[in-house]
């Protein structure tokens, strides 16, 4: 697992807390969340809380979606690459 994408708005969690959850348990994983809503205060959350890479928002294009998660694979390989695996 390199990458999780997910959406803030889920039912029975928000995308934050789910983050979170991955965060502890997988902390090299790459996180990132997904919105339709800009709520500054999701946005603060969503990087203290969860330390996600990228907060996209609603609607997006498909070209920078694929470069986002292109950057993300890549910082996944920098990381191993730094810790000599």
């Amino acid at each position: 697992m390199q990458i999780i994408l997910c959406d803030q708005r889920m039912p029975e969690i928000t995308g934050v807390e789910f983050l979170k959850q991955v965060r502890e348990q997988w902390p090299d994983v790459i996180r990132m969340i997904i919105s339709g809503y800009t709520d500054s205060e999701d946005i603060i959350s969503a990087v203290n809380e969860a330390g996600v890479f990228q907060y996209i928002t609603k609607p997006w294009h498909p070209d920078n979606l694929i470069l986002t998660l292109q950057n993300a694979a890549r910082l996944f390989q920098l990381r191993l690459v730094g810790q000599g695996l």
